[in-house]
């Protein structure tokens, strides 16, 4: 989306247990630009008033102001960092002409929609996770039917529309879990993304020596998604995460050095340990 200002230095908004943003601020902390940045956490709900609404009317997270930009898409923020602002194991990686293997690994996790797999994991419990979010939706779309022109449009939409709006594509969503046939295909392609996922981790892997990242010594952007992806895993489904490990033992030795690394294993797991396991830890 185009900012309404410029902003010099990224900021970075996000939900401390959020898969994605989770991505974004591992790529951020990986970044040339990591110590100017600024982040703002949005607790549980914060994602959904209204400064959110007028800056990202998806209400998704993470997103990132930037220059003249509005970055709503975790992979376009991954994108956008690895181009402009590459760290140290991303510069490398470009020097030794992986860039488009890099950007292949990163485009193949950013086609697993990681709410549907947990949410198909989870069982009957899941639609309840969407309680507490309609619950807010429908108060913000109430208030801001109240406070009508007082509240400026986005993207030609009234702020109404705009909370109507995402209601209605979390209505869509929960039809994906479903059972009918497009949304069992759904399922069935993203379990087959997934497969995917680990089985190109491990070839990568199988390639470079035991204490060695996906593409050298040093962390890069598909790290930065891999790893967040590993521990979401395990977070949901351990019994899936140690069959996976058994079937690929070098992503598990991989797994076992990132997160003894200083720094990583906190940043890259931003779920608290503290908070109800399932139901509390899924972004829309």
């Amino acid at each position: 989306r185009q900012a309404a200002e410029f902003r010099a230095i990224p900021k970075l908004w996000y939900m401390p247990f959020s898969l994605n943003s989770a991505k974004a601020a591992m790529c951020l902390r990986l970044s040339s630009v990591n110590e100017a940045a600024e982040r703002v956490d949005l607790g549980v709900e914060g994602q959904y008033d209204f400064e959110c609404a007028q800056l990202n009317p998806n209400m998704t997270v993470p997103f990132l102001e930037v220059e003249d930009k509005v970055i709503t898409d975790s992979r376009l923020i991954a994108d956008h960092l690895f181009q402009k602002y590459p760290g140290a194991g991303d510069r490398k990686a470009i020097s030794e002409g992986q860039k488009e293997s890099v950007i292949a690994f990163v485009d193949t996790i950013a086609e697993w929609d990681e709410a549907v797999w947990c949410f198909t994991h989870i069982g009957e419990q899941a639609s309840m996770a969407n309680i507490p979010r309609y619950m807010k939706l429908h108060q913000q779309a109430l208030l801001a039917n109240q406070k009508g022109s007082e509240l400026p449009l986005v993207d030609g939409m009234s702020m109404e529309d705009v909370y109507l709006k995402k209601i209605a594509g979390l209505r869509y969503f929960e039809s994906m879990l479903g059972s009918d046939p497009g949304a069992e295909d759904y399922q069935r392609n993203n379990e087959i993304v997934y497969e995917q996922i680990w089985a190109k981790a491990n070839e990568l892997l199988a390639t470079r020596q035991s204490q060695d990242f996906l593409f050298g010594a040093e962390l890069t952007t598909a790290d930065a998604l891999f790893v967040p992806f590993l521990y979401r895993i395990g977070f949901v489904a351990k019994v899936n995460l140690e069959e996976n490990f058994q079937q690929y033992p070098r992503v598990r030795q991989y797994w076992q050095q990132v997160i003894g690394l200083n720094g990583i294993s906190s940043l890259a797991t931003e779920w608290p340990t503290t908070r109800v396991r399932g139901l509390a830890n899924f972004e829309c």
